[in-house]
């Protein structure tokens, strides 16, 4: 999942992570927005949404037992808005849960609105993320 290049900063870690995953995200979007008599949209929207719930899944899992703790233990003060954002994640695996959900039933145009609304989620969660740790990273001692 992450890049293994111990010159890269956190920041740069986790916003070359998020960048990915907007792309998967873009990728649903697309499959969400059939061309006309489409018969195999719905199983390429599923197919994109599974593989989407898989990367951020690993992503979470990385920033939950890795890279947070870290930051933890070096900055402990800062524990509070790092764990704000941690319990953030089971309610965006929810929101792909209901756009599955509604991708099962075939109501393409919900599956849409519900992603709409998990990717504005996200990308307010991503900028908050990616802030809070560049200005952590600008008051850690040199390594």
């Amino acid at each position: 999942m992450s890049e293994r290049n111990p010159g890269k900063s956190l920041h740069d870690k986790v916003s070359g992570e998020h960048r990915r995953l907007e792309e998967m995200f873009e990728d649903l979007r697309a499959a969400l927005r059939p061309q006309e008599n489409d018969a195999g949209a719905l199983p390429a929207a599923s197919e994109v949404l599974e593989e989407m719930r898989e990367e951020l899944e690993a992503h979470f899992d990385v920033e939950e037992r890795l890279y947070y703790p870290s930051l933890w233990a070096l900055r402990p003060e800062r524990k509070a808005p790092l764990h704000a954002l941690l319990q953030r994640h089971p309610r965006f695996l929810t929101q792909l849960e209901k756009i599955a959900r509604s991708l099962q039933v075939e109501a393409l145009s919900e599956a849409e609105t519900l992603f709409d609304s998990f990717a504005s989620d996200f990308a307010l969660h991503e900028d908050a993320e990616e802030t809070l740790l560049k200005n952590l990273e600008q008051t850690l001692p040199p390594t």
